[in-house]
């Protein structure tokens, strides 16, 4: 039988659960991605291209 994963608050209406490890690092990644882009944009606009 599978573990139902933990939730954050112990209410039967809400299906809020606390996250996995995975979860958080792909949400890093993804603003790791967000900052870069907003990163090379500001030095484009810098340069004057």
């Amino acid at each position: 039988m599978k573990e139902e994963p933990k939730k954050i608050f112990n209410h039967p209406d809400w299906e809020i659960y606390w996250p996995k490890r995975i979860t958080w690092v792909g949400f890093l990644i993804a603003w790791g991605f967000v900052l870069g882009l907003m990163l090379v944009t500001w030095i484009i606009a810098r340069i004057g291209a």
